[in-house]
């Protein structure tokens, strides 16, 4: 897959009207994660905010990624600790906010990680060290809440987890697979434009730990 001829290669639904830059964000990180890593994780997650909220913490998104790159960390080091193979966590991501008819804020994530440290969400069980656990947590930090409290305000979509080989033979249907599923971040129905506060936000570098 060369950088010139990424477009042709991706086909995007047609059931939504897309923001086209948000498109071109999404492939971006999408690039950059294939730089990096050879094997990518790619996992869908939805963060709500609490009904009675209205949006006006902009800072939510920024503590929730901060508590995300330091529970990655603690697993790094436990890691480093017991002797194990560590392979680089090869954190990225890419988010939007929008608001359902409700009138519900939520963000629609998707996490990228290398596959040979992340390959899975885990059980739905905060009593797991798993990567769920570690999203609800930092969530709930996020949102100044208990973990069990905040477990309500994380969803978990069917068929969370996709993988990207770069080395196997049907490498471009799992890129279009990818992109039939995640462009829905992109649509811009749901979008709220003019409010003064930001839809979409995404790494600007994949984050392997605290030394990066």
């Amino acid at each position: 897959m060369s950088q010139s001829n990424k477009y042709p290669q991706l086909n995007t639904p047609i059931q939504y009207q897309y923001y086209p830059n948000y498109l071109q964000i999404l492939e971006s990180v999408l690039m950059q994660q294939l730089r990096h890593n050879n094997r990518v994780t790619c996992m869908r997650v939805d963060l709500r905010l609490p009904k009675a909220w209205h949006y006006q913490d902009h800072k939510v998104i920024s503590r929730f990624i901060d508590a995300m790159k330091s529970r990655l960390n603690s697993w790094g080091n436990k890691r480093c600790r017991s002797g194990s193979i560590h392979h680089p966590i090869g954190f990225s991501y890419l988010w939007v906010r929008e608001r359902n008819e409700a009138h519900h804020w939520h963000y629609h994530f998707v996490l990228f990680f290398n596959k040979d440290a992340f390959a899975h969400m885990g059980a739905l069980d905060l009593n797991r060290y798993n990567m769920y656990s570690r999203i609800v947590g930092a969530w709930a930090s996020a949102l100044d809440m208990h973990d069990i409290e905040a477990k309500v305000l994380v969803h978990i979509p069917q068929r969370p987890v996709y993988y990207l080989k770069q080395n196997s033979s049907d490498f471009q249907i799992q890129v279009n697979r990818f992109w039939q599923r995640f462009t829905y971040l992109a649509k811009s129905n749901t979008k709220v434009i003019g409010d003064g506060h930001r839809n979409i936000g995404f790494s600007c570098k994949v984050f392997n730990g605290s030394s990066s």
